[in-house]
C-alpha cells in the first residue's frame, strides 16, 4: 500500500491555507493538494476588512501567504484536480486525482466555491474580454464606459453601487420580477440616474468582435439589443463539492453539511470555508474555519 498520511488538505483558498499552517505547527504528516493557489481570492480586489491590515489586495495577501508557507516548509501540490474520495477498510481514505491516488487517516475539504455562470452564447468567448465575474476586481477597467450587471441579490446590488461611481451608465438586469437584495442598497441604486434597473429580464446572448460590444436581452418575450462594454456576472457562487456529492451529505445548495467541529456526515472527513453550509462567507471566517477544522481533526486523530 502507498504511504498513508495523517491528513490530506484539499483546496488552497484561505481556509485551506490556514489549515495547512496549523497542520505544520502541530507537526502533522500531511499532504496539501489544490487546483490553484488562492481560490476565490484570485477574483477579489481591495480588501479592507481583515483585522490588523487596514487595506490590502489579494496580490499582497497572497505574497504574505506564500512567505508563510515557505517559512514553515509547506509544499503545495498545485494543479491537482481531486475527483473523488473513497473510504477503505481500517478507516483509511483514498483520494483520487486522475491517475494519482493518495491515502490518509483523515481529510479536510476546503475547495471553496466558484462564480455561477450564465451558460449563454458568447459568455465563454468573451471571458476576460468584457465578461467578468468580479465587479470589484475588474469594474475599474470600465471607467466612463457602459456596463451590464447580472443579478439583483446583494452581490449584484453591491456591484451596482460600486460601478455607479465608475461607469458612465449601468444596467442592472435580473430575471426575477423585483430586486431581491438589501433594501438600503436597492434604494441607493434606484435613485441614481446612471442606473437603469431591468427586472423580469434575461440576457440571452453576448455579441462582439474582439471584445464585448452588445448584449441581447428578453423581456416578456420581446427581444432587443443593448450596446455595452462589459458584462459583470454577479448571480452567486457554486460550492466546489461536486466530487463528494455521493460521499458526504450536502444541503439543497450543494454546500457540505458540517457539525460544530467541522466534521461532515462521514467521520474523519472535515470541511471548512465557502464549500460548507456556513451562513457567513468572508475571508476572516474562512481563515478561522480552516484553523478550527484542523484543530478538531487533530483531536479526532488523537482519540482514534
Amino acid at each position: 500500500m502507498s504511504r498513508v498520511y495523517e491528513t490530506i488538505i484539499i483546496g488552497a483558498g484561505i481556509a485551506g491555507l490556514s489549515a495547512a499552517i496549523y497542520a505544520r505547527r502541530k507537526e502533522m504528516d500531511f499532504l496539501f493538494l489544490s487546483e490553484d493557489f488562492g481560490g476565490q481570492l484570485n477574483y477579489v480586489g481591495k480588501i479592507e476588512n481583515y483585522p490588523g491590515i487596514p487595506q490590502t489586495n489579494w496580490i499582497e495577501l497572497a505574497q504574505g501567504f506564500q512567505k508563510q508557507l515557505d517559512i514553515h516548509g509547506i509544499v503545495l501540490q498545485k494543479g491537482v484536480n481531486v475527483t473523488g474520495i473513497v473510504q477503505e477498510p481500517k478507516h483509511i481514505f483514498r483520494i483520487e486525482a486522475g491517475k494519482n491516488v493518495y491515502r490518509a487517516k483523515s481529510v479536510l475539504i476546503a475547495t471553496g466555491a466558484h462564480a455561477r455562470r450564465l451558460t449563454i452564447p458568447g459568455e465563454s468567448k468573451f471571458f476576460e474580454r468584457g465578461v467578468h465575474y468580479c465587479a470589484i476586481c475588474d469594474g475599474p477597467l470600465y471607467k466612463e464606459k457602459t456596463v451590464a450587471i447580472l443579478g439583483s441579490g446583494n452581490a449584484g446590488l453591491e456591484a451596482g453601487e460600486f460601478m455607479m461611481n465608475i461607469a458612465k451608465r449601468v444596467y442592472l438586469i435580473d430575471v426575477t420580477a423585483c430586486i431581491t437584495g438589501q433594501e438600503i442598497l436597492a434604494r441607493r441604486i434606484q435613485s441614481n440616474r446612471k442606473v437603469t434597473v431591468m427586472c423580469g429580464t434575461k440576457i440571452v446572448e453576448i455579441f462582439g468582435d474582439k471584445k464585448v460590444e452588445k448584449i441581447g436581452i428578453e423581456t416578456d418575450g420581446n427581444r432587443k439589443m443593448i450596446p455595452v462594454d462589459a458584462v459583470l456576472v454577479e448571480i452567486g457562487r457554486v460550492p466546489g463539492s461536486d466530487f463528494v456529492k455521493h460521499f458526504v451529505k450536502l444541503d439543497e445548495h450543494g454546500h457540505i453539511i458540517t457539525d460544530k467541529h467541522h466534521m461532515t456526515s462521514v467521520p474523519g472527513v472535515f470541511a471548512a470555508g465557502d464549500v460548507t453550509d456556513s451562513e457567513v462567507y468572508q475571508i476572516i471566517t474562512a481563515a478561522g474555519d480552516g484553523a478550527k477544522a484542523l484543530i478538531n481533526m487533530s483531536k479526532y486523530l488523537t482519540r482514534k
